[in-house]
């Protein structure tokens, strides 16, 4: 009897801290911020066509005296970097009081992604989204007469912080929105309608925040894959995760040639980089305690692993 108390207090008081963490409001990004992508598009008889490509914010800029945080979007092929030469400018973001995102497209039928048939009839400023919602509460989307419905809210781990996570409904089906990062389908994925296909957030990226998407079983974030869907595959595993500083790590997987392995902090410093020629290879980690991104680069292509330092 003592046993099966202590353990529904335990049980109790893991909720309740989950919750109580969970109620520290984590703002959306307003400086530097990056949203990788994936995409597939399924047109009929023909074979899926995969691509990648990723928004970010750089500078910001005044309209009508409103300050607002420059959205960009950019092909991962062309550069993992943020690049605003190459890139498409997408309009301007800001976030109130309120818990409220709004977005101001740069132009009328904007094209908010290269798969995305949502059209705005005008450069009018929307709410994008909102973080203050309660279950059961309906939150519509102007000026694309969408709405969803909040069906349940909980909270997910993100680093070492709990953040809220809200399980919508709406008429394109569902969508989970993560309080300062936004939907798991994209930046833009709860006014986004895919047809013959789907989206899907790979990784997003701030200087103190590194979160792999929910949906995200590829492991890796930007700069992979475009063409078709026939194209080599890879995955690599790390061990021992965590390690111990000063310690070395496994790295293992089924890759030879002319491969590259970086060690990155969250803030996107480069620690560490090494070339080799095969896997498996092991390399000492020369960084302090903390959250860092081991990257394996493939002929062009990177993937990721968050490797846990003690």
């Amino acid at each position: 009897m003592k046993k099966l108390y202590l353990s529904t207090v335990l049980i109790f008081l893991s909720v309740l801290t989950k919750t109580l963490m969970a109620q520290e409001y984590y703002p959306f990004p307003t400086d530097t911020a990056k949203w990788s992508v994936y995409s597939s598009l399924s047109p009929w008889g023909s074979p899926p066509v995969i691509s990648t490509y990723f928004y970010f914010i750089n500078g910001d800029t005044l309209i009508d005296s409103v300050l607002y945080s420059k959205i960009y979007r950019s092909e991962a092929f062309l550069s993992e970097d943020i690049d605003t030469a190459n890139a498409i400018y997408m309009g301007g973001m800001r976030k109130d009081g309120n818990k409220h995102i709004y977005f101001k497209p740069d132009t009328t039928d904007q094209i908010y992604s290269n798969n995305c048939y949502t059209e705005n009839q005008t450069s009018d400023e929307f709410v994008l989204y909102n973080f203050d919602l309660e279950i059961g509460d309906t939150f519509y989307i102007n000026p694309f007469s969408y709405y969803e419905v909040v069906l349940d809210i909980d909270s997910i781990l993100v680093d070492s912080s709990y953040r809220k996570r809200f399980l919508m409904y709406d008429q394109l089906g569902g969508d989970i929105w993560i309080e300062g990062i936004g939907s798991e389908k994209s930046l833009f994925g709860s006014i986004c309608y895919v047809f013959e296909g789907f989206e899907m957030l790979l990784c997003y990226e701030d200087p103190s925040t590194f979160y792999m998407g929910e949906w995200n079983d590829l492991e890796r974030c930007t700069d992979f894959i475009v063409g078709y869907s026939d194209q080599p595959d890879l995955s690599f595993r790390i061990f021992p995760n965590p390690v111990f500083s000063n310690e070395s790590i496994r790295i293992m997987g089924q890759a030879n040639g002319n491969l590259t392995i970086e060690l990155f902090d969250l803030a996107g410093k480069q620690l560490q980089r090494i070339d080799v020629s095969n896997l498996p290879y092991d390399m000492r980690v020369l960084a302090p305690p903390g959250v860092y991104l081991i990257s394996l680069k493939v002929n062009n292509r990177k993937y990721y692993k968050k490797l846990v330092v003690k």
